[in-house]
């Protein structure tokens, strides 16, 4: 892995700095237009002369107002109502496009709601994804510390103890929103760094998460908010405050925080032998889905029924409250109900009923053509993972568990979605289950008899030890039935 700047040595703004060369203002210079910020963001770009396309998504909310008919006319799989609440329902969804570096300063923004730019450079113009990034020039977390009940001096003051405790970097800019949006710039990588650059982020995330950084915001084709523009939930403007306006060497960094970039090669000539495992006669099937062969449909939509399961025993113990999961619990609902029966219309529908089973809170509330609009994605899904079971919506337990913040008393109740840790104190249950079914005595009282046994042999010792003070050790160990190196053993504890 290297960076642009070795590519193009001639280019000071693509080199980056080791943490202790770079520098700071002595107080942060406020930027509040959304030129500035574009120019802060990405000032490389003009400078490159490689004639690679180079793409800037920008993206901004809208609202559209559809009555009911409408979408059951446009949208097949969407379910008819009947002819009871046919008001018109305002929607709200992200449009975006795609801009060069020159073209995207004509698209003014300052002063309208809600308005985005993607955080790094794609190659497409019609592709905002992870897989179409071309260079990453910056690393950024979402703090969401309203959620927690803390002032935004209270979060500053902890990242200044991270920052000096080495746990993080020091943020080149902090844009405040609603919450704040922390930004290191790096010098500019390949899309092929992307993995480290994911660690990197992984590694922010895990240092930040106490202050509530945002799980979701960790992907490369993120957006993050304007500068100059509204947020519509608090109707204040977007500002950001410059810390430095160096970037970071991307590999000093990764090395600093989280160890070196290169991979370890196995010595040659050398073989890996698979451990052989023995096996029981027996077959002891101890959940549904592993009935099926590894990796079948069948297999795998059992599984997905245990996650259906899984979700509604996570709403009951939460008392059906599931406050800022609840959009992302009836897209999962409705992914999984697919996966598992295959209708459309019927996966619709349960995952209203799932989703009216909620308790009624202020401002966490959904209508059924929105909740129907903003999981639409989930049949998207679902009809890719029918053509190939890779594609779809493949979530670990582990992403699911940390997304919905499952605790390790819920884990006790669930199914499938529980860690190594859960998974091994069942494993360890069952196994100790199984030995007392077997006859295998507990430890304690496995060295109560052990104690009885030497006790028993000590005693026996001594009385043939009485009877023939000049007896043979191998007379002796033939008469207690134990080795030669034993008796002497036994001779010392008498």
């Amino acid at each position: 892995m290297f960076s642009l700047a070795e590519k193009y040595t001639d280019l000071n703004l693509l080199y980056g700095k080791k943490t202790e060369e770079m520098r700071f203002f002595d107080e942060p210079r406020q930027i509040e237009a959304f030129t500035d910020q574009l120019q802060y963001y990405f000032n490389w770009i003009p400078e490159m002369q490689d004639n690679r396309a180079r793409y800037l998504y920008k993206g901004w909310k809208s609202t559209r107002e559809d009555t009911r008919d409408v979408i059951i006319d446009n949208v097949e799989r969407f379910i008819e109502y009947g002819e009871a609440d046919l008001d018109p329902k305002i929607e709200e969804f992200m449009n975006q496009l795609a801009f060069t570096y020159e073209a995207m300063f004509q698209n003014q923004n300052d002063g309208r709601s809600d308005q985005y730019v993607c955080m790094n450079v794609l190659s497409f113009p019609t592709t905002r994804k992870s897989s179409t990034i071309s260079e990453l020039n910056s690393l950024y977390i979402d703090l969401d510390y309203y959620n927690l009940d803390m002032t935004r001096e209270q979060v500053l003051e902890e990242l200044d103890k991270l920052v000096e405790d080495k746990k993080i970097p020091r943020p080149t800019a902090i844009l405040k929103t609603r919450g704040i949006s922390l930004i290191w710039l790096i010098s500019p990588v390949f899309f092929w760094s992307a993995p480290a650059w994911r660690s990197m982020q992984s590694y922010l995330y895990e240092q930040l998460k106490h202050l509530g950084a945002d799980t979701q915001a960790k992907d490369a084709s993120r957006f993050l908010r304007t500068v100059g523009s509204i947020h519509s939930k608090t109707d204040e403007k977007v500002i950001m405050d410059i810390y430095s306006e160096d970037r970071y060497d991307f590999n000093s960094l990764f090395e600093e925080f989280i160890g070196p970039l290169e991979r370890k090669k196995r010595p040659k000539n050398t073989k890996k032998y698979k451990k052989k495992y023995k096996t029981s006669s027996k077959k002891v099937v101890k959940h549904f889905w592993t009935m099926f062969g590894y990796n079948t449909p069948e297999r795998l939509r059992s599984l997905h029924y245990a996650y259906l399961c899984d979700l509604h025993k996570i709403a009951e113990l939460r008392n059906y409250e599931l406050k800022g999961h609840r959009e992302y619990m009836c897209f999962l609902h409705r992914y999984w109900d697919l996966c598992v029966f295959g209708d459309p219309a019927e996966a619709t529908k349960r995952m209203l009923d799932f989703y009216d089973s909620f308790a009624q809170i202020p401002g966490e509330e959904y209508s059924h053509d929105a909740l129907m609009k903003y999981t639409y994605s989930a049949e998207l899904g679902w009809r890719e993972w029918l053509k190939d079971l890779r594609y779809g919506y493949n979530y670990s337990r582990e992403k699911l568990i940390e997304v919905l913040k499952i605790t390790d008393e819920e884990q006790s109740e669930m199914k499938v979605m529980i860690d190594d840790s859960e998974r091994n104190r069942r494993k360890n249950k069952s196994d100790t289950e199984r030995r007392r079914r077997e006859g295998v005595l507990e430890r304690s009282e496995y060295e109560k008899k052990r104690q009885d046994d030497k006790q028993n042999k000590i005693d026996e010792l001594k009385r043939l030890l009485e009877e023939d003070p000049k007896a043979k050790r191998k007379d002796l160990a033939e008469l207690l039935g134990v080795s030669g190196p034993r008796i002497t053993q036994l001779k010392k504890e008498l």
